[in-house]
């Protein structure tokens, strides 16, 4: 768990994830490796294999999957694949070379692809565009927020994070995950739902962007004061934990809530308030950061509106993390506080907020990640998405 509120950001800024194999259960799941040098990317899944063992190398193609059928689609994943990845319009199938003959004759190709594993390709997030055209590789789907992309052979520099999982059994991992079935919407939640104000998160977003909130840049200070004053506005503890990042030290920003009957459960909403430019130390150029995270930093104080005046039965710790664009800074040391103090087991959940705001067409969407201890909660937020946002793809 140390490192679970690194784990749980998602869209981690230029970062890249490639794949490699873990065990669960029936599944195998892709898991996650960071490198600090490639923009930020997420990984699918593969299909059942026999043991846990690296995968053999096997020819692949890449189906369009626009007009299989369902039943076609799982019949390809569950019967006839050595292993696959489910893409938003395509899936990528691996597979002993009869089989894929006849997926050749049957369905649409648009790619071969000879002795490869699930390691021979990753997803390259868009948020690459005009950062590092030296780091953009071609691309050969188009997945959620990233590309898909052949993994470069000259990686270096990773270091493995805890595994992270984005299915649980009987979910289809796709770019945009398949929605669940919607159920009938629970009246208590629909006071909370009509207490958000878009245009208010909208107006905290451009307030925050209207500084240059580089972790080297004075005017983050400005960044930090206004976020403690509107936390505490809404009578919530406010506190400022220092820690430094390189020459300068930066505070996270932490708003208690306190639980009437587990104190000591937590649930962390969180986002990283500091932005950058092209460079992570450049604080002559502006870095206004509204995507990159105005947008998260600001939904974690919409939430903090909606439910300041609850009496939520577990604790909620609201927090806007610093130094995140410097390699996680906040967030790290955070968590290195509590393992000192102990505590480090109070959290239970970790909501993490990252780039809410951008979308590459008028479609709206959101991509969730997470770790494999805690795979059992996206179908929550999948059937939260269907029920209350319905024209949001999940």
């Amino acid at each position: 768990m140390v490192s679970s509120l690194r784990a749980l950001t998602p869209g981690l800024s230029y970062t890249s994830w490639i794949a490699s194999i873990q065990k669960l259960k029936n599944m195998t799941l892709l898991g996650f490796i960071k490198t600090g040098t490639i923009c930020g990317a997420l990984l699918l899944s593969t299909g059942p294999l026999a043991d846990a063992k690296p995968a053999a190398k096997l020819d692949a193609v890449l189906l369009d999957a626009t007009k299989m059928s369902s039943a076609e689609r799982v019949q390809i994943k569950a019967d006839q694949a050595s292993w696959w990845l489910g893409l938003d319009t395509q899936i990528l199938v691996a597979a002993p070379p009869k089989t894929i003959l006849s997926l050749s004759k049957r369905f649409p190709v648009l790619e071969r692809f000879y002795g490869v594993t699930p390691e021979s390709f990753s997803l390259q997030s868009m948020a690459c565009d005009e950062r590092d055209a030296k780091l953009h590789l071609p691309s050969l789907a188009k997945v959620g927020r990233g590309n898909l992309v052949r993994t470069p052979i000259n990686f270096s520099g990773f270091r493995a994070v805890s595994g992270l999982s984005a299915i649980t059994p009987g979910l289809e991992v796709l770019g945009s995950a398949q929605k669940a079935r919607s159920k009938a919407l629970n009246p208590a939640y629909q006071p909370l739902i009509a207490r958000i104000r878009p245009s208010r998160w909208f107006n905290d977003l451009s307030t925050l962007a209207s500084w240059k909130r580089n972790s080297y840049s004075p005017e983050i200070d400005l960044a930090r004061d206004w976020l403690a004053s509107q936390f505490g506005a809404l009578g919530l503890t406010v506190t400022t934990p220092s820690f430094n990042v390189t020459t300068v030290q930066i505070e996270n920003v932490v708003a208690t809530l306190t639980g009437t009957t587990f104190p000591d459960e937590w649930i962390v909403i969180g986002a990283h308030y500091d932005s950058r430019n092209i460079s992570v130390s450049n604080i002559s150029n502006p870095s206004p950061g509204a995507e990159d995270n105005a947008s998260g930093c600001a939904a974690v104080l919409e939430m903090a509106r909606v439910l300041a005046d609850l009496k939520p039965k577990r604790t909620i710790k609201f927090m806007c993390f610093g130094g995140e664009e410097q390699n996680l800074y906040g967030s790290e040391a955070y968590v290195t506080s509590l393992v000192s103090s102990g505590e480090l087991s109070k959290i239970k959940l970790a909501i993490i907020m990252d780039m809410i705001g951008y979308s590459s067409t008028p479609a709206l969407d959101v991509l969730l990640e997470t770790s494999s201890a805690l795979a059992a909660v996206l179908p929550q937020f999948q059937q939260a998405a269907a029920d209350y946002s319905p024209s949001m793809t999940v």
